[in-house]
């Protein structure tokens, strides 16, 4: 029974590190969100996506798994995503032809910079650093 428990204490163990902590992109009223970003003078990121795209899924459980992405994006900006197949108004407004795309906009909501299609870590953080020195329109 012992080793039983002991055991049990490390399988679990080893699962909790091995589970990668991935960015939280909270989904809600984008209207809203784009009022709170304005109002707290911060720029702001959205991820624009599908259930469906495989490209969109390499994101998720890849690129925005990595610590150093997940640190820059959460210290840097706003954060969140438009499931696309729910909300396909965002799609016409952005000229959003294809999946996954991010956007960058300043508080106002001007747009800074786009990314498509799968990015991996370090695109994401090319993209995050060139993106935080575009001059705001």
């Amino acid at each position: 029974m012992g080793r039983s428990l002991i055991f049990l204490f490390l399988f679990m163990l080893s699962v909790c590190f091995s589970v990668k902590a991935q960015i939280r992109f909270p989904e809600g009223n984008y209207r809203t969100f784009q009022k709170e970003a304005k109002k707290s003078n911060s720029s702001y990121l959205v991820f624009f996506y599908t259930d469906w795209c495989k490209h969109c899924r390499f994101i998720i459980d890849s690129t925005f798994t990595d610590a150093k992405v997940k640190a820059a994006m959460e210290r840097d900006y706003l954060l969140t995503a438009i499931n696309m197949d729910k909300q396909k108004t965002w799609g016409r407004v952005y000229n959003i032809k294809s999946f996954p795309a991010i956007i960058l906009f300043d508080p106002r909501g001007h747009e800074l910079a786009r990314v498509r299609g799968s990015v991996t870590r370090e695109e994401m953080l090319d993209f995050l650093g060139s993106a935080s020195q575009s001059p705001v329109r």
